[in-house]
């Protein structure tokens, strides 16, 4: 048997997963769990996260994983090259939602279900097409197949017309939909509720900045305001926020009818995750100061059960979940692992 076979069976195999985001840097090493020469899982070795202003490159930060892990460099020089591979952190969020069973017996409160009384429960149906929509400091999309053998309207409302006008985008809303796109509502709201203005957002950026030590973004102290609500305009930035993705994923659903479910993931959606799920307002207006006799919905089902023929066929039954935390990484490792399979 030749020197290297022989150490592929004797060693121990790692794999080094990465994810490089608009905001953070993560990078994970994983030892290889066999069973019968069979590799069935990763198990966690070792792992770094930085922010992006502290990323170098990726020679620099895979030596830092691996500067006190002596076994992989003792291996190093057997091999004559290692299998690279880029792929969009979309995708690896999709294949963690494939795998989303073993991901819950790590942490049960991982998939946030927003519930409508017609929701049905299908999580991890694979026979079903299921989308997912993140939301970081950019935004990306993956729609996910059933598997082959089958086991596994309307234009803009005037507001976001308004919005579209306002900051000269007539192509699409995709942009307000991600970290910078709070900013962008803020910016917006402040022009058509000069009223509401109060700068609460920038005394809250200068107390982070002093706190921390470092600077603090403006969609960060908005997002902060809202959350805690205290400031108005911040939270309609938010809310407006919600509309906005609420009325493209309505519009994507009745496209690709995801009836295994919809997965909102990223930073953002994160961060706001309790905030989505709770935010109530009147059914027919969102920001009257007169009392309404109707009972308040959840904002977000106020936007995505359009008046659509098909809201009750297909939209009442889409499972909508929120991820709470960034599942890239180990998207990466279930990606690998199939392969292995």
């Amino acid at each position: 048997m030749e020197k290297n076979e022989v150490l592929n069976e004797q060693l121990d195999r790692y794999i080094i997963v990465g994810d490089t985001g608009g905001t953070n840097f993560r990078l994970r090493l994983s030892k290889e769990i066999r069973m019968q020469g069979k590799v069935v899982s990763y198990e966690c070795v070792k792992s770094i996260q930085l922010k992006k202003k502290d990323y170098k490159n990726y020679s620099h930060h895979i030596d830092q994983l691996l500067e006190t892990f002596n076994t992989v460099q003792q291996i190093q020089a057997y091999y004559k090259e290692t299998d690279v591979r880029f792929v969009n952190d979309a995708e690896g969020m999709a294949f963690s939602i494939l795998f989303q069973d073993q991901l819950l017996s790590k942490r049960a409160d991982l998939f946030v279900q927003l519930r409508h009384k017609n929701t049905q429960n299908v999580i991890n149906q694979n026979s079903k097409v299921k989308f997912l929509f993140s939301m970081g400091t950019g935004i990306g999309t993956a729609i996910i197949l059933p598997y082959p053998n089958g086991e596994s309207s309307r234009s803009y409302n005037p507001r976001q017309k308004a919005l579209c006008e306002k900051m000269n985008t007539h192509g699409c809303l995709n942009h307000f939909c991600c970290g910078f796109g709070v900013f962008l509502l803020h910016q917006f709201l402040k022009s058509q509720h000069p009223e509401l203005i109060t700068n609460l957002e920038l005394e809250i950026q200068d107390k982070f900045q002093q706190e921390r030590k470092k600077s603090v973004s403006l969609q960060e102290c908005i997002t902060y305001c809202a959350v805690n609500k205290t400031d108005k305009l911040c939270m309609m930035a938010i809310d407006f926020l919600i509309e906005i993705f609420a009325t493209c994923l309505a519009k994507f659903a009745l496209v690709v009818l995801p009836m295994g479910g919809i997965y909102i993931s990223g930073g953002v959606a994160n961060y706001l995750c309790d905030y989505i799920k709770d935010r109530k307002v009147a059914s027919k207006e969102v920001y009257s100061d007169e009392e309404e006799e109707e009972q308040p919905q959840g904002l977000f089902w106020k936007y995505f059960l359009t008046d659509s023929p098909m809201k009750e066929l297909v939209l009442e039954k889409i499972p909508i979940y929120i991820m709470r935390e960034n599942p890239t990484l180990d998207g990466l490792e279930a990606m690998l692992l199939s392969e292995c399979i």
